[in-house]
């Protein structure tokens, strides 16, 4: 046991509402409810201009409920790219999958 299961809750909670009114709001499923977190991680390196080099990340786990599923998304050098977007289409992918319903190539 890792922790409490009212910590667990609780915790699960705070991820879930930070896709609904948080930092994480980009990285909300349409299709599913999910949970999860962004965040920059410093890597130490400088491109050729003196700017740090950082990595966007998102991590994540979906459906809320019930979660079946964690993915971890990054992007190295992300300079305004974010990497919330691809963690909500990688969660609405796979429930379309699960669902019978392929989606469409776009």
């Amino acid at each position: 046991v890792v922790m409490k299961e009212d910590t667990a809750r609780q915790l699960r909670g705070y991820l879930c509402s930070a896709l609904l009114s948080g930092t994480g709001a980009k990285a909300a499923p349409t299709l599913c409810t999910a949970g999860g977190k962004t965040a920059t991680a410093q890597t130490g390196r400088f491109d050729e201009n003196g700017n740090e080099i950082n990595i966007g990340w998102f991590c994540g786990f979906f459906p809320a409920e019930q979660p079946r599923y964690a993915v971890i998304v990054t992007i190295e050098n992300a300079n305004g790219y974010n990497a919330a977007p691809v963690f909500a289409a990688v969660a609405d992918g796979i429930t379309e999958l699960e669902n019978g319903q392929p989606r469409a190539e776009s």
